[in-house]
């Protein structure tokens, strides 16, 4: 088994960023329909994420935006990596895992703590997805050849 520092550092990186750039309209569209454009910008954060959690389709596709990017991060891991697939995905799950163990630790969650909990746990499943899109993507191409 072969470890790829390189796939993990970009498949956790561009998990996170991507999840953070795809998360922008979703929070523009909830500032500008729930009439939080007055709150001071301190409070705009935290009564935006209020509002998404409180709403069972926003937060839905909170989750959507944030799982999809969970997979494309392992997929992204398992493609630089170019073997040991799986391992090089789950591992890139770390600093999307790292954030969520540091939300809980400290209480920065918005979350109930079971709820919490389990995104963290299937987070490495999503990224062992994506990278075993990857690698049967892989195994596809090469038969076809």
């Amino acid at each position: 088994m072969k470890v790829s520092f390189k796939g993990i550092a970009i498949g956790g990186i561009t998990d996170v960023v991507l999840s953070g750039i795809l998360g922008i309209p979703l929070s523009i569209y909830v500032i500008s329909t729930q009439g939080l454009l007055g709150l001071p910008k301190d409070q705009l954060g935290i009564a935006a994420v209020e509002a998404i959690h409180s709403n069972v389709g926003l937060y839905s596709v909170q989750l959507f935006i944030g799982l999809s990017c969970s997979i494309f991060g392992g997929y992204i891991a398992a493609w630089l990596a170019k073997h040991d697939e799986i391992l090089n995905g789950v591992l890139a799950s770390w600093l999307c895992v790292g954030i969520g163990v540091y939300s809980l630790v400290f209480g920065k969650t918005s979350d109930s703590l079971l709820l919490h909990f389990a995104l963290v746990a299937i987070t490495p499943v999503c990224y062992a997805l994506g990278a075993y899109l990857r690698r049967k993507g892989v195994r596809a191409g090469a038969a076809t050849v």
